[in-house]
């Protein structure tokens, strides 16, 4: 790739009067200023600005240039093609970041509709004539805890027909103005010819050629009890298809096949930068527990595992154990690292990785690192990962070879779990060395309990194994069971061809089905996809019925509790944004304990309870209280509330002042000294107000209504 940097810098207004001799083609000051007058004109930039600069980016088939312009209070930055076509835009001032530490949850003072309706026109203003834009409904929501703007994304229609490209802007809600834009993929799907979206081949044949593209699969699903499974037939995802619109052959767009040596060995990526676990004073109390294998122990019963390949090359790195609190079960982590510096050997074992080095001009050491967890009472295996910084390894063993390596160590250290499996042919790659074995319950499979294994292609040794098992799980009877052919029926009837442009890598195959190469140019088909309206999960097994998968709503609470309550609005409203309790019941003059009063707080912040402990370490990071103050059962009264609340927020330093503060309650004479500045400043805020006498009652103990009300007072200021 090819790469020319030009850069312009002015010190006032644009200003491009540089004397230069005619030439056949445009100078690069010419072509400048051309590409920034369209821009401005585009996006309405004025003069203001007193700095400006100009870099032109040439990458062969692809130009474009970066505009930069400056002056105080602000910034704006554009990459806009050598037409002057706006490819992203960001717009930044510098009263747009404001420090949002301490607790401050506020509800948004705009609705999603005006701010579509800001987006909506800003991006039209940049499409050329043949280009719409159809937004998604997938967008960033409007969130209590993210104040400061909103986020929208779409698709970018050639010809009123769907195309690769995708566009993101976002909106600022404090004046609803557009702070950024983006295009991807624009270099390869705009700039390439856009064909005509006439297409040649009738949708009912693409229709035919799709459906006979679907695969299913008959096999067990955890219920949402996550007791029973149950049965379904759910679609086997190892291709994105699409039948070319012009010729009528197949597109495979994107060839996937489930990999988990892959998988295994992206999470082994952080075995150097692990630094969790017990300290060594922790380690060796761990040690002494009664039944537990010292570190010497552990490491000689892995390394009597010959199938796990540990040669006396690799060193013992580190042994870190963790103890589970509630079974008592003690696990022991080792970490292994072996070094192989040998040219030889390199050359032999990563050939790939091997002719990279020498055409860099240097030989490197390949690093292979190995993490083996370990019952550290019983010595039974439990996972190992294997990370090697060489990528590929020569490929020795043959398919047979690595499937018999695999069955014969699940058979030996998974004895119980293996004999229930049944080797997962779809979800394996074999030919990579990637198996894996699911349990089975009437000779039907259930993926989610499964044994995976990767062995080495070059030595047959295991390189990774993991076991994601749940025991006690109770299967549903395989009687009533709909056929292979209703249960297509009733999937591909959810889908119809839609009429597209895609994306495709420019190659030479000659095969029935095209695959793309990543990484090489692409051009723009008109093609056929299956699409539905709905995201279909697969098909229930016995009732023949779609299942249709549904986004958990995360905010929408109902209560059933609230008629005849004086907080009703206030309660709902909060319950919109999920802030509030778990249940459908709110208990609105139930009066409020701490734990009630940290559990409503920080539900406006997006905190999901998980167990006491954390709860209140999240409320003591938002100084909602200190560890002294803990009293889970404590009636709060309506003072100390107040404190609660305003303590957290960026006010709680200023509000501990003595002797500054002046309440105007008729019983001010009562708040006493450690809650007056929260007090006082929870009313100037309009948190808070007195009864039809004016008092605060800052001893009452406070019912969930009214800690709701002013919890809704705060957001709303």
């Amino acid at each position: 790739m090819v790469r020319k940097i030009v850069s312009v810098i002015l010190s006032a207004v644009l200003l491009i009067t540089m004397a230069v001799p005619a030439l056949a083609e445009e100078s690069q000051d010419e072509a400048l200023k051309r590409v920034t007058q369209v821009v401005k004109n585009t996006l309405g930039i004025d003069n203001s600005y007193t700095e400006f600069s100009g870099d032109l980016t040439d990458e062969g088939d692809f130009s474009y240039w970066s505009l930069y312009w400056r002056k105080d209070g602000g910034s704006i930055s554009v990459n806009a093609d050598t037409n002057g076509k706006v490819i992203s835009y960001s717009k930044n001032t510098d009263d747009y970041y404001r420090d949002n530490s301490g607790y401050s949850p506020s509800f948004p003072k705009v609705s999603r509709e005006e701010l579509l309706s800001v987006a909506k026109a800003f991006v039209e203003k940049l499409l050329s004539k043949n280009e719409s834009i159809s937004f998604s409904s997938s967008d960033s929501g409007l969130s209590v805890q993210n104040v400061e703007s909103y986020q929208f994304c779409g698709t970018i229609n050639y010809n009123k027909l769907k195309s690769p490209e995708t566009f993101f802007v976002q909106v600022r809600l404090a004046d609803k103005s557009v702070i950024s834009f983006s295009r991807n993929n624009f270099s390869s799907a705009y700039t390439a010819d856009i064909p005509s979206a006439t297409p040649s081949v009738a949708i009912d044949k693409a229709s035919e050629l799709l459906k006979g593209q679907v695969k299913l699969r008959l096999q067990y699903v955890l219920d949402k009890d996550g007791k029973t499974a149950v049965l379904q037939y759910l679609p086997v995802y190892n291709s994105d298809i699409a039948v070319d619109a012009s010729t009528g052959s197949l597109i495979d767009l994107y060839s996937y096949v489930y990999n988990a040596n892959r998988d295994m060995g992206d999470s082994a990526k952080s075995i150097a930068d692990d630094e969790s676990g017990l300290s060594d004073v922790e380690q060796s109390t761990i040690d002494k527990l009664e039944g537990v294998y010292s570190k010497s122990e552990l490491d000689a019963a892995v390394r009597a595992i010959s199938a796990l390949g540990l040669d006396s090359a690799y060193t013992l790195d580190s042994a870190r154990y963790t103890m589970d609190k509630t079974t008592g079960n003690v696990q022991c982590t080792l970490d292994y690292i072996k070094k192989i510096s040998d040219e030889a050997a390199i050359q032999t074992r990563f050939p790939d990785a091997y002719a990279s080095m020498k055409a860099s001009g240097g030989i490197y050491p390949v690093n292979i690192d190995k993490r083996v967890t370990i019952d550290a009472k019983t010595r039974a295996l439990i996972s190992m990962y294997t990370f090697k910084n060489a990528g590929k390894e020569a490929s020795v063993q043959s398919e047979a070879q690595l499937k018999a390596n695999a069955e014969a160590f699940l058979s030996t250290y998974f004895t119980e779990k293996y004999k229930a499996a049944a080797f997962n042919e779809l979800d394996s790659d074999t030919k990579e060395g990637s198996l894996v074995y699911s349990q089975t319950a009437n000779g039907i499979l259930f993926p989610a309990n499964s044994l995976s294994v990767a062995v080495s292609k070059y030595d047959g040794t295991i390189d990774s194994f993991s076991a994601d098992w749940t025991n006690g799980v109770g299967f549903a009877s395989a009687d009533g069971v709909i056929s292979a052919d209703k249960a297509m029926a009733a999937y591909t009837a959810c889908f119809q061809a839609v009429l597209q442009y895609v994306n495709v890598a420019l190659n030479d195959s000659n095969t029935s089905i095209s695959y793309p190469k990543y990484g090489t140019d692409c051009k723009l088909v008109l093609a056929y996809k299956f699409e539905s309206e709905n995201n279909i999960d697969g098909i229930d097994a016995k009732t023949g019925k779609a299942i249709i998968e549904t986004a958990e709503d995360t905010q929408a609470i109902t209560y059933t509790d609230l008629n005849g309550c004086y907080g009703k609005a206030q309660i709902e409203k909060l319950a919109q944004y999920g802030i509030g309790f778990t249940g459908t019941s709110f208990q609105p003059t139930a009066q409020l304990t701490q734990k009630d009063a940290i559990i409503l707080l920080l539900s406006a912040v997006d905190y999901k309870v998980d167990n006491e402990d954390s709860l209140y370490q999240a409320a003591y990071n938002y100084k909602l209280l200190t560890k002294a103050e803990k009293n889970v059962g404590k009636l709060m009264t309506r003072a100390e509330f107040v404190k609660m609340l305003v303590g957290a927020t960026e006010y709680g330093p200023a509000a501990a002042l003595d002797g500054i503060y002046k309440c105007g309650f008729r019983d001010d004479s009562k708040i006493t000294k450690t809650y007056y500045g929260y007090v006082a400043i929870a009313k100037a805020l309009k948190i808070i107000g007195g009864d039809s006498k004016n008092n605060f009652n800052p001893s009452s103990v406070i019912t969930r209504q009214d800690a709701a009300i002013m919890l809704y007072n705060f957001m709303s200021r």
